[in-house]
């Protein structure tokens, strides 16, 4: 039976308006927040970590449901997408040319099949002129999430399941996935495959599915300890972010930046 437990963070719903507000900011007035696409990154973590905390703990209950967690997933995220697919497809039809609205419909389709990542890839950079004008652009992460959603708990489980349970076989692979996506990252050469590769990608997912195992496996959690110390790392944790959003990117070029 699928796991049925819901668990409500509100410290990573802070966190997400945290993230959220910088990009927004950023593709405004990027000059304001030059560090503000950090909070893509940002949201990738968070994703990892949530998650693999439900493949996670599903496993370690015995209780892990395919079925329940794409449903899951789809629900959550296929009718907001739907209703942004119709509203770019309807305006774009009265305001742009035909040469245009055949670009918006390629776009509309790879956004569709979560294949918009690849797509700009192989077509555009992110800060480009035409990039700026795809009302689609910002799907490309999204797409990332999706392939990660698809693939990592078919892999997990195999794990899991080949490996008798095991909880280190299932921590190495964990491990073994970040350092290998981030080592992808920094050997990449071509700067639009390094942005919108998924394997260059994942790290940001790896670290807070690195945390989450730590947590589910082995009780390693800022919880176990007294709220002054969990107050200290958030405080920490809040400066960190907030300085890394107005910092001059070219004085520390983050490694999946252009």
């Amino acid at each position: 039976m699928a796991e049925k437990q819901h668990i409500w963070r509100q410290d990573i719903t802070g966190l997400r308006a945290l993230a959220v507000i910088p990009v927004l900011i950023f593709h405004a007035f990027p000059q304001l927040v030059p560090g503000g696409f950090y909070g893509v990154d940002i949201f990738f973590v968070i994703s990892g970590y949530l998650i693999s905390g439900i493949i996670f703990r599903g496993l370690d209950k015995d209780s892990f449901s395919f079925c329940d967690f794409y449903i899951k997933r789809i629900k959550r995220i296929i009718p907001n997408l739907v209703a942004v697919l119709i509203f770019v497809a309807v305006v774009g039809w009265f305001i742009t040319s035909a040469g245009e609205y055949k670009n918006i419909g390629a776009n509309i389709s790879h956004s569709a099949l979560f294949y918009q990542n690849f797509g700009l890839m192989r077509e555009e950079g992110y800060f480009n002129v035409l990039a700026q004008n795809n009302p689609l652009l910002h799907i490309w992460s999204l797409a990332i999430e999706e392939q990660f959603y698809l693939l990592f708990p078919l892999l997990c489980f195999a794990i899991w399941k080949i490996g008798k349970h095991s909880k280190q076989a299932l921590g190495l692979f964990v491990v073994l996935l970040t350092v290998s996506s981030l080592m992808c990252c920094f050997l990449l050469e071509n700067n639009d495959v390094r942005f919108y590769f998924p394997l260059s990608r994942f790290w940001e997912l790896g670290v807070g599915i690195c945390v989450s195992y730590a947590e589910t496996f082995y009780e390693i959690s800022a919880k176990n300890h007294d709220q002054k110390y969990i107050s200290l790392i958030s405080v920490f944790g809040f400066s960190f972010i907030t300085l890394a959003f107005f910092v001059p990117t070219n004085l520390y070029p983050p490694p999946g930046d252009l």
